[in-house]
C-alpha cells in the first residue's frame, strides 16, 4: 500500500507549487520565488548498516536559487508525529552533506590534481547550505521535541560538559495547530488546502470559511485533486465522486456548503428516527408515556453523538438540540452534559 502522504508529496514536487510553499513558509506570503528558481536535486541518501548499503529518498528535495544564496532545501511530509525527528532530520542534512563532498572529491580527482591532500575539501572549497522543513499535517498537536537536545539524557551531565554536545533544531509547519491568519499569508491554493485539511472535520467552520473571502471557487485543478484524495472523510468522498463526474469540474464553495447543510439535516434526522424507534419498541413493553420519554433521549443522544462526529462545536450542537427538541436552555445544559463526549 502506498504511503497517505502520496498525493501531497506529487504536488509540492511541483516546482511553481513548491515555490508558493517556500513563500509562504519561509517569505510569510511575500512573492520572492517562482518556478524558475526552484531545480531538481538529487532526493537519494544511503545508509550503511553491517555492511550493507540501503538507498532511501526524500519526500521532496530541491535546490532553490535567488538573488543572495543558494539553498537545498528538503521537505518531510508526516500525518504522524515522528519523536525522533531531530536526529532524522540531522541525518538526511549530514547525508546532503557528504554527497556535495563526495561531489567536489570526483571533480578534483577528475582534473589529475598534482598536491595530494588527505582532506577531501580543499581550504577554498564551500558547501551549499542544507536545511530540512517539515510539513505536519496529522489531527493530533506536533508534541515532539523541536531540538537534539530535548532528546538527550543529561541527568548526568555537568554544564561544563554540556556546551560541548552540539544541538540540531528541526523546522515543522503543524497545520492543524497553526492559527487561521498565519495559514492564510500562504498563496491562496496552498492557504485554502491548509485549512480545508486543518477543518476537515469541522463541517461548519469549513462552510465559514469557504464562503469568505478565500478563494476555493478559484483552486486550480491539481489542488482539488490533492485534497480530495488525500482528506479520508465520507463526505470529502461524495465531492470526489461529483468531481470526477463532471471531469475535475466543481465549484469547491458549492460542495462544501452543501455538505454542512446536508450534515445538518442528517443529524435531525437520524436523531429523530432514532428516538421514535426506540420509543416505539420500548413503549409497548413500559407504556405509552414512558416510551416516548425514553424515545426522546434516545434521539437527543443519538443526535449529539453525530453533531461530534460532523465536527460540530459544543455551543452549535446545543443550538440544534434546542430548536429540534424545543428545550430550555438549562435542560440543553443538562443533555450536552451528559452526552456530550469532551475527550
Amino acid at each position: 500500500m502506498g504511503r497517505k502522504e502520496e498525493p501531497m508529496i506529487a504536488y509540492y514536487n511541483d516546482p511553481g507549487h513548491f515555490a508558493d510553499l517556500m513563500n509562504g513558509w519561509i517569505y510569510r506570503g511575500e512573492k520572492k520565488l517562482t518556478a524558475e528558481q526552484i531545480q531538481e536535486t538529487d532526493s537519494r541518501y544511503t545508509t550503511e548498516t553491517n555492511r550493507k548499503y540501503r538507498t532511501r529518498y526524500r519526500d521532496i528535495a530541491k535546490r532553490v536559487k535567488n538573488i543572495r544564496v543558494v539553498l537545498v532545501v528538503g521537505t518531510e511530509i508526516q500525518s504522524y508525529v515522528d519523536y525522533s525527528m531531530p536526529v532524522r532530520g540531522m541525518d538526511y542534512d549530514a547525508v546532503e552533506y557528504k554527497r556535495q563532498i563526495s561531489i567536489i572529491k570526483n571533480r578534483r580527482k577528475s582534473k589529475k590534481a598534482t598536491k595530494l591532500s588527505m582532506s577531501p575539501l580543499a581550504k577554498e572549497d564551500r558547501l551549499i547550505p542544507a536545511i530540512t522543513l517539515v510539513l505536519y499535517m496529522g489531527e493530533e498537536p506536533w508534541d515532539a521535541a523541536d531540538n537534539l537536545h530535548e532528546i538527550l539524557d543529561f541527568s548526568n551531565v555537568t554544564d561544563e560538559w554540556k556546551e560541548y554536545i552540539q544541538n540540531y533544531k528541526v523546522h515543522v509547519l503543524d497545520i492543524c495547530h497553526t492559527p487561521d491568519e498565519r495559514l492564510m499569508e500562504f498563496p491562496n491554493d496552498i492557504a485554502s488546502m491548509f485549512l480545508f485539511i486543518k477543518y476537515a472535520k469541522n463541517k461548519k467552520k469549513l462552510a465559514e470559511l469557504v464562503h469568505s473571502s478565500l478563494g476555493f471557487s478559484e483552486l486550480e485543478n491539481d489542488t482539488v485533486s490533492t485534497l480530495l484524495n488525500y482528506v479520508e472523510d465520507p463526505q470529502v468522498l461524495k465531492i470526489k465522486k461529483t468531481w470526477e463526474t463532471k471531469g475535475g469540474k466543481i465549484d469547491m464553495r458549492s460542495a462544501l456548503g452543501e455538505i454542512y447543510e446536508d450534515g445538518v439535516a442528517i443529524g435531525e434526522k437520524r436523531g429523530e428516527e432514532r428516538g421514535i424507534t426506540i420509543g416505539e419498541k420500548r413503549g409497548v413493553a413500559i407504556g405509552e408515556k414512558r416510551g416516548i420519554t425514553i424515545g426522546k433521549e434516545y434521539g437527543i443522544s443519538s443526535m449529539l453523538e453525530l453533531l461530534q462526529e460532523l465536527g460540530y462545536c459544543e455551543d452549535d450542537a446545543k443550538f440544534h438540540l434546542k430548536n429540534k427538541f424545543q428545550l430550555s436552555e438549562q435542560a440543553a445544559d443538562r443533555y450536552i452534559k451528559k452526552y456530550w463526549d469532551r475527550k
